[in-house]
């Protein structure tokens, strides 16, 4: 029997241009086994040149040829345009013969003079054969290896099982049956070739390779690799090196044109914008994680059983999610996001992938799981990604690992006793020394100055007060678009709650604010002392600047007047710093340069840098600069623009470096939005610090720049050190005492500055921040936001904005150290101790108020103002408070007495009217819960005092609701009696407190006994309480019932009045309704009352003791109540009840509108920060360098790839591989010659 010569057609596909075609075309006619026919497949942009120089080959090889554009304008298939071209001068049907076969290459490839005929020994030799491949490996450098056969996991990813840059020694030349090839040298018999349609025009580009070996499997043939078949691919730098020079071609011969023709570039240009001469021809791009995970996503699904196809295409799209998030995990979001998008792009075409699926069923004569054999397992898979890892792991190898500094030639021992190699050895002190040491210093400065509140379970004075709330009702108030505070405001609390509420977690946040102010010294030091290890790497250096931190003007002042909000933007901005330098990868390294990498044998490996150090990024610390930002302006919203605007600039100039910076302002701007949109045109209340207001004088700018946000006299003594002034009176020691505190840091900053090495960049970006925050106290020192308790403006407190200067100038300062370190030992020793001398007058003029007597202060105040005013002929010296006057007290967390505390709480939530005598006056507070709490002080609420222009505004008239709590507080105080019932009950007061700090109050006491009414209860330790009584007789003992709710029977409450009330229409209460913070509920009973029943006159209302407002609604058995509007509503919230009420069931509720499901956006942007900010030990791979290895990772159109570079796996790469999540590998592993 004779076999007939088999007939081969030699495709080489060409859609993007590489400039490889001409050594493509050349190595196929250079076969031992020529080819009987050649099309050459390309797009509609291809190279005429190159098209010229292939016909030229082929007329010197007598080869007949023929030029196909595909795609096509009719789109047909590949197969289909095959189909239909000539074979030897007829048009037929080339397929149907045994004998047929078609031998695909790419433009990008080269085949070695042996290839086809080796291939097609194979396939005499296994008429079973449907697809031959071969083995691949690196041009011009045939022992690289990139693949001898492909294989698919389950998840469908390809897999070669060659580990990168692993050399050909003939290890896999036993194979032979695989699961694909690689399209380049890929041999496909004709008939099948036509019976498939060819490649899958519906897949994705990547996949179509693998989807055909795939297909002829399951179509009953067999796929094998001839190993002794090599292909030679290019890599990017061969194909940048031929596209190069295309380029300088074609410019060549449009310059030539041009001056040939006498027209101008431009004119030429015009005239045929398309013409393919004049185009650039750009580097192909590169397969993307999307694209891979598109491809692995669409194998599996489409090559998946029928009866699980439904359930598979679901678990896929909903896993994307987890993959999302466990990318952040491990630090890497953007291979997260790319994975995320492949999988949506793959799986968000049903209609395209059933076709895919029906026409692949069409061609199928096995069952699915026929290639399971040939698939690779879950431990194979996941023992060769490990070695992957293994080999490219970086280890913290010190030069070239031989311990050695230097080069073994310069430093070889000559014999002498004394003369050892020099080792590179870690030094022996731990390098955490320094923060030990602040802690111990500035902790113990700090306990002893604070020694009073040992033992306090909260603080108040000042701008603080305890917070009394838990954490459920801290949340509460933080979702809630109406401030239940005295007769409460539409408004949103701020971000601000968002730091009580963690404070809450450890279980009391009064006892955590407690312990954060008296801690505050020294982890403000520690802060700094972190932020000054990624400047500088000298210990001592990162001593001092945690000194100048902890021991900074602005957060003596800030803690001497309980301005806590403020003393917590101090502590975290130095945190910040410290993040953005680390996200950025601008850290130094922690070892010297000279002992990282410094190895002089090339093949030896040496360290690679660290997230955050040397030029790496670091995704956990962009996740931190979101949180610690989101913190930062929670505490002082004042800082949120010049913040946002810095990272936002910082992120510009840093380049590429920046994109993980772009997007950590979103959670500051997130949870700042409620705010943002209800208080738009009130930019009072955005900006408001959050606390109780307490105005002060500001210092102008000299004085900020030198961080002290108080208005001083430097021209007068210092009045915690008056004994100077006794001795030198003509010495103005305030301002010697500021400068020396404030000039070191300044000249260390400026001398930073002038370096041209990175630690002088390190400078100008620190006075760049400090010039933001200079602009921005002396915009805070003009905005009034409210008024305190004496009706004083209160301004924007400025010490925020110093902060954010003197963290800047201290970031230049870390520099100038570094510099005058670097200058001479001398010049070290002189800037440490200037710091150390800095820091401890500092601590002394913070700490003598606290240590000696107030008594024999006083005493040398005065004999210091007498000498000075002999000395000098002041008749009135002045001594200023560096520090600014204590003003916090320890304090119970629990401001009323007892029993008022605990009806404030309860479900009744009565109000309690507090009077306290002030300097000023009387001054009335109303008092929700178990007393004033720090949550109630914030801007929407506080900044209600003024109104007008923003930086001239007025006093705000007062509304009817503060109309009558001073009615009713002048009443009360009044020795003329009266009864102010009603006005009571109305605000929902239940007691009534009166204080008086200086002992005056009984005179006061017995103005309030004579008041109708009211009963006294007694003297307590939060001082005299009276009980409002209820205005009819019946009364008096019980108090008004509480309606039934879902958990409690009616029962009596023991109060006459509540937040919300069942009242006549003339005001007279009927029943309390019991309510949880805004929400109330209860139900009517069966039987109402005889006398409601016959009083038809005076129908029924809902009355809340809360200011009217379009949000509130109320509902009774679900029907929404009509609000009471008109002269008859009053100031307070009333809704209309029907004359049926018995038996119905009422609930209260106050819509935030617009925010109702808004929360959920800030949520899911904390969940991905705190999952992204969350460190990960995660095993890092290197990349290697991509001349090493070959492959450009070129796709066409027709979804070939040509070899990828194992190169391009990145660290994120590996990251998101070890999260588990699936395995994707964008290496040789998965390769994308399919």
């Amino acid at each position: 029997m004779i076999v007939p010569t088999p007939h081969v057609t030699a495709v080489v596909l060409a859609q993007t241009i590489t400039g490889g075609l001409p050594e493509t075309v050349a190595s196929v006619l250079g076969q031992h086994r020529v080819p009987d026919q050649l099309v050459v497949v390309t797009s509609a942009t291809v190279d005429a040149e190159e098209l010229d120089r292939v016909n030229v080959l082929c007329i010197d090889a007598d080869m007949d040829w023929h030029h196909l554009i595909h795609p096509d304008p009719s789109s047909t298939s590949l197969a289909t345009a095959l189909r239909n071209l000539p074979k030897n001068g007829q048009v037929g049907e080339p397929g149907e013969q045994q004998s047929d076969w078609l031998w695909l290459m790419t433009n990008s490839t080269v085949a070695q003079p042996n290839a086809l005929q080796a291939v097609l020994n194979e396939t005499e030799v296994s008429p079973s054969v449907y697809i031959a491949g071969a083995k691949q490996v690196a041009f011009e450098d045939p022992r690289q290896l990139h693949d001898v056969g492909l294989t698919v996991s389950t998840r469908g990813e390809t897999y070669t099982l060659v580990e990168p840059g692993e050399l050909d020694q003939g290890q896999y030349d036993d194979r032979s049956d695989v699961f694909a090839v690689s399209v380049p040298g890929m041999l496909v018999r004709a008939d099948i070739w036509n019976k498939l349609d060819g490649f899958d025009r519906l897949s994705p580009a990547l996949s179509r390779g693998v989807d055909l070996c795939w297909r002829a499997r399951l179509a009953g043939g067999r796929v094998v690799v001839v190993p002794s078949a090599v292909i030679e691919n290019f890599d990017d730098d061969q194909i940048l090196q031929r596209i190069e020079a295309i380029n300088e071609r074609r410019q060549h011969q449009a310059e030539q044109d041009q001056s040939d023709q006498g027209q101008s570039e431009q004119d030429h240009v015009e005239q045929d914008p398309t013409s393919t001469s004049t185009m650039t021809v750009p580097m192909p791009d590169s397969p993307g994680v999307a694209e891979y995970q598109e491809s692995a996503t669409w194998l599996r699904i489409k090559h998946c059983p029928g009866a699980t196809l439904i359930v598979l295409w679901l678990w896929v799209l909903i896993s994307s999610f987890g993959i999302l998030l466990g990318s952040l995990v491990v630090k890497a979001p953007g291979v997260g996001f790319d994975r995320f998008r492949g999988i949506w792009r793959a799986g968000s075409h049903p209609i395209r992938l059933a076709r895919s699926i029906s026409r692949a069923a069409e061609t199928r004569t096995m069952s699915l799981s026929a290639v399971d054999d040939l698939r690779a397992d879950s431990a194979e898979i996941r023992n060769f990604r490990r070695s992957l890892l293994a080999e490219d792991e970086p280890e913290f190898t010190i030069g070239d690992g031989t311990g050695s500094t230097s080069a073994p030639a310069q430093d070889e021992p000559t014999g002498g006793h004394d003369e050892f190699v020099a080792l590179a050895t870690p030094e022996r002190n731990w390098v955490g020394l320094g923060a030990v040491a602040l802690l111990l210093g500035l902790g113990a400065l700090s306990l002893i100055g604070l020694r009073a509140f040992f033992g306090t379970p909260a603080l108040s004075g000042g701008s603080l007060v305890p917070v009394t709330a838990g954490i459920t009702e801290l949340i509460d108030t933080g979702f809630a678009a109406f401030a239940p505070v005295a007769a409460g405001a539409s408004g949103y609390t701020g971000p601000s709650i968002w730091i009580l509420v963690l404070l809450a977690l450890t279980g009391s946040a009064s006892i955590a604010v407690t312990a954060l102010m008296m801690l505050a010294m020294p982890l403000s030091g520690i802060a700094a002392w972190a932020m000054a290890g990624a400047i500088t790497r000298r210990r001592g250096a990162r001593v001092v600047i945690g000194l100048f931190w902890g021991l900074a003007p602005t957060l003596l002042i800030s803690l001497g007047q309980g301005r806590f909000f403020a003393v917590v933007a101090h502590l975290l901005l130095p945190l910040l710093v410290l993040a953005v330098i680390r996200a950025t990868g601008s850290a130094r390294p922690r070892r010297a340069p000279s002992l990282i990498g410094a190895s002089a044998n090339p093949d030896v490996r040496t360290v690679t840098s660290r997230p955050g150090f040397g030029g790496a990024l670091s995704w956990t610390a962009s996740g931190w600069v979101a949180i610690l930002m989101a913190l930062i302006t929670a505490a002082a919203p004042v800082l949120l623009l010049p913040l946002v605007l810095i990272v936002v600039l910082l992120a510009s100039f840093v380049g590429t470096r920046g994109k993980t910076l772009w997007w950590t302002p979103l959670l500051s701007l997130l949870l700042m939005v409620p705010v943002l949109f209800t208080q738009w045109n009130n930019l009072r209340a955005i900006f408001a610090d959050p606390g109780v207001p307490q105005g002060y004088l500001p210092a102008n700018l000299l004085e900020q720049l030198l961080g002290f946000p108080e208005a001083l006299d430097p021209h007068g003594g210092v009045a915690s050190l008056p004994w100077l002034s006794d001795w030198l009176p003509q010495i103005p020691w305030a301002g010697v005492i500021v400068a020396v505190i404030s000039l070191p840091v300044l000249l260390l900053a400026i001398c930073g500055a002038f370096h041209r090495g990175v630690s002088g960049v390190h400078a100008r970006v620190g006075l760049l921040i400090a010039a933001a925050g200079l602009l921005t106290g002396w915009l805070a020192t003009t905005v009034p936001v409210s008024v305190d308790s004496a009706g004083t403006p209160v301004l924007i407190y400025s010490g925020t904005a110093v902060s954010l200067t003197g963290v800047g100038l201290l970031m230049a300062a870390c520099s100038g150290l570094e510099v005058l370190i670097r200058a001479s030992t001398a010049l070290h020793v002189i800037a440490v101790s200037t710091g150390l001398v800095t820091s401890l007058v500092a601590a002394m003029v913070w700490l003598i108020p606290s240590v000696v007597p107030h008594d024999i202060l006083d005493d040398a105040r005065q004999d210091a103002a007498t000498t000075v005013t002999l000395e000098t002929a002041n008749p009135n010296p002045s001594f200023a408070d560096l520090t600014a006057q204590r003003l916090i007290t320890g304090s119970p967390v629990r401001t009323l007495p007892a029993i008022a505390a605990d009806q404030g709480t309860s479900p009744v939530n009565t109000r309690t009217l507090v009077l306290e005598r002030t300097h000023d006056g009387m001054n009335a507070t109303l008092v929700t819960g178990a007393g004033a709490s720090l949550q109630d002080y914030y801007g929407t609420w506080t900044s209600r005092a003024l109104t007008g222009p923003l930086f001239n505004p007025e006093v705000a008239t007062a509304d009817e609701a503060d109309e009558t709590l001073r009615s009713v507080a002048a009443t009360l105080t009044a020795e003329s009696g009266g009864d102010p019932r009603q006005q009571l009950e109305d605000l929902g007061v239940g007691f009534v407190v009166l204080r008086d700090p200086d002992g005056g109050e009984a005179s006061i006491a017995s103005s309030v006994d004579a008041i109708t009414g009211l009963a006294p209860v007694g003297l307590t330790s939060e001082g005299w309480l009276w009980r409002v009584n209820a205005r009819t007789d019946d009364q008096q003992d019980q108090g008004l019932a509480v309606l039934a709710t879902e958990h409690t029977g009616q029962h009596s409450s023991g109060v006459n009045t509540a937040a919300m009330r069942i009242t006549r229409e003339d005001g007279q209460p009927v029943w309390l309704v019991g309510s949880d913070g805004l929400d109330g509920q209860a139900q009517f009973p069966e039987v109402l009352p005889t006398n409601l029943t016959e009083d038809s006159e005076q129908p029924l209302r809902l009355t809340l003791a809360y200011r009217a407002d379009p949000g509130w609604h109320a509902e009774l058995d679900g029907e929404p109540l009509t609000a009471v509007t008109g002269e008859n509503s009053g100031w307070h919230q009333q809704f209309e009840l029907p004359d049926d009420v018995a038996g119905k069931q009422l609930r209260v509720s106050y819509d935030p509108g617009l925010f109702t499901w808004y929360w959920l956006i800030p949520a899911v942007a904390l969940l991905a920060t705190i999952l992204l900010a969350i460190p990960s030990p995660v095993t890092r791979r290197r990349p290697s360098a991509p001349s090493s290895q070959a492959g450009p990772g070129q796709t066409n159109d027709l979804g070939l790839s040509d070899s990828e570079d194992p190169s391009h796996a990145t660290p994120a790469d590996a990251e998101a591989d070890a999260f588990g999540f699936g395995p994707y590998t964008p290496d040789d592993s998965c390769s994308g010659r399919q």
